[in-house]
């Protein structure tokens, strides 16, 4: 399942005809002796013979199988190589696909690590609540305001948000979802009010739980609704 049926699918859609078999597939050294390319991944040492290949092909080994008494990774070919000297090529095993299969997949990590995105990780128990003078300074200079969170937190910040329609207003909601997802931090309380020909009004709390008050990751959120909302402002406008 590691290589075989995924090497299949890869020859297929190169339009390759290919041939799967198992170690106690029916005539065996018939169907390899019809094979140009041949690749064993039965993990069955010495299962694969040189005779049964034929002339020009080319064998790849990737199965091994590990032997108590030598200590050794035994290949699916027959240890003498000189059996497939009639083959164009033959790689065997261990040294053979093992070091290329590990460049790619340290190839292919490079790549996804390059094109990720940093997550920051959630608040915790051991996140810090902001401090009351600091707080009251960031407050200074937004929209939001202090309000309780009772039972569930001492403080939270608080801000009501005026859409023109529920559309925008549920759109605005899953982009905020979106930014709380990026910070691993989420909105403590949305709620949502229709207020007929004046819109819709959603009132936003955000404290942390984990704390049960506002740590940095509340005005970090604050930061992103405050972004996302003027979007909405701005089409409004």
């Amino acid at each position: 399942r590691l290589v075989g049926l995924p090497l299949a699918y890869a020859l297929a859609a190169s339009d390759a005809t290919v041939t799967l078999a198992h170690r106690a597939s029916p005539d065996l050294p018939a169907l390899c002796a019809s094979a140009d390319i041949l690749v064993s991944s039965a993990g069955s040492p010495a299962l694969v013979q040189g005779e049964w290949c034929k002339p020009g092909a080319v064998v790849v080994n990737v199965g091994t199988t590990y032997d108590e008494a030598s200590r050794q990774l035994l290949p699916d070919l027959q240890p003498d190589l000189e059996a497939f000297r009639h083959t164009s090529l033959v790689v065997s095993s261990p040294g053979g696909v093992g070091p290329l299969s590990l460049a790619i997949l340290f190839r292919n990590l490079i790549a996804a690590t390059s094109c990720s995105t940093l997550v920051t990780a959630g608040a915790t128990t051991a996140t810090p609540a902001v401090p009351h003078a600091e707080l009251l300074k960031w407050l200074h200079s937004q929209k939001w305001s202090l309000t309780s969170a009772a039972p569930h937190a001492s403080r939270a910040l608080l801000r009501e948000l005026d859409f023109a329609s529920h559309a925008d207003a549920a759109s605005f909601l899953s982009a905020s979802g979106a930014a709380g997802d990026e910070l691993d931090h989420h909105p403590a309380c949305s709620e949502l009010l229709h207020r007929c020909a004046e819109g819709v009004r959603i009132t936003m709390k955000l404290f942390t739980t984990t704390t049960a008050d506002v740590t940095s990751f509340d005005l970090a959120l604050a930061r992103s609704i405050d972004e996302l909302y003027a979007g909405y402002t701005d089409q409004k406008g």
